[in-house]
């Protein structure tokens, strides 16, 4: 064999190999038993998952149980008066209009605000207005209050209030349902 390694460059190099393996190897094994006793201790198990909720439908209230005030946060003339009439023309019970505070600037279509018993209300109402959100405060009741904001255009669609029968008779009317978020 030739080597042109003069006898101190070889020891160095037999040195470097003793120092790599004197470190690479306890390295290895305290990283095994380290793993090892990780995984034995549950530090290493993936978490238990979190159970998953799935919207509620629920029957909707009846449009006439509740009030539901309409507030204007748009600055334009008649825009809650036009919402409160096309709200009770879908048989909702429309108590005040007025404009909303000044302070209040709604950027959204509307807001719905419900205290905890005015959920399903809330649901039912903010389904009128496309892109309506809602809005929890501490109210105690039922009632709600529907601040129109700068991006409303008009109401959505009215639902259908019967729909046709599957075999001949008279119409039935169609169950109306609101769907609850995960709490």
């Amino acid at each position: 064999m030739n080597d042109h390694r003069t006898p101190a460059q070889r020891w160095r190099k037999h040195r470097l190999r003793q120092v790599m393996l004197f470190v690479t190897v306890p390295g290895v094994l305290l990283g095994t038993a380290s793993m090892t006793a990780a995984y034995s201790a549950g530090w290493m198990t993936p978490p238990t998952p979190v159970p998953t909720c799935g919207p509620v439908v629920a029957l909707a209230p009846a449009r006439a149980s509740f009030t539901v005030n309409v507030m204007n946060a748009t600055g334009r003339k008649g825009v809650a008066a036009r919402v409160a009439a096309g709200l009770a023309r879908r048989s909702f019970s429309v108590g005040d209009i007025t404009n909303a505070p000044e302070a209040w600037y709604v950027t959204q279509t509307a807001v719905v605000h419900h205290g905890p018993e005015g959920l399903d209300q809330a649901l039912l109402t903010a389904s009128q207005i496309p892109g309506a959100t809602l809005f929890a405060d501490s109210r105690a009741g039922t009632s709600v209050d529907v601040v129109i904001g700068l991006g409303y255009r008009a109401l959505g669609p009215a639902p259908s209030e019967v729909e046709p029968a599957a075999t001949a008779g008279p119409p039935t009317k169609t169950v109306v349902t609101v769907t609850r978020p995960c709490p």
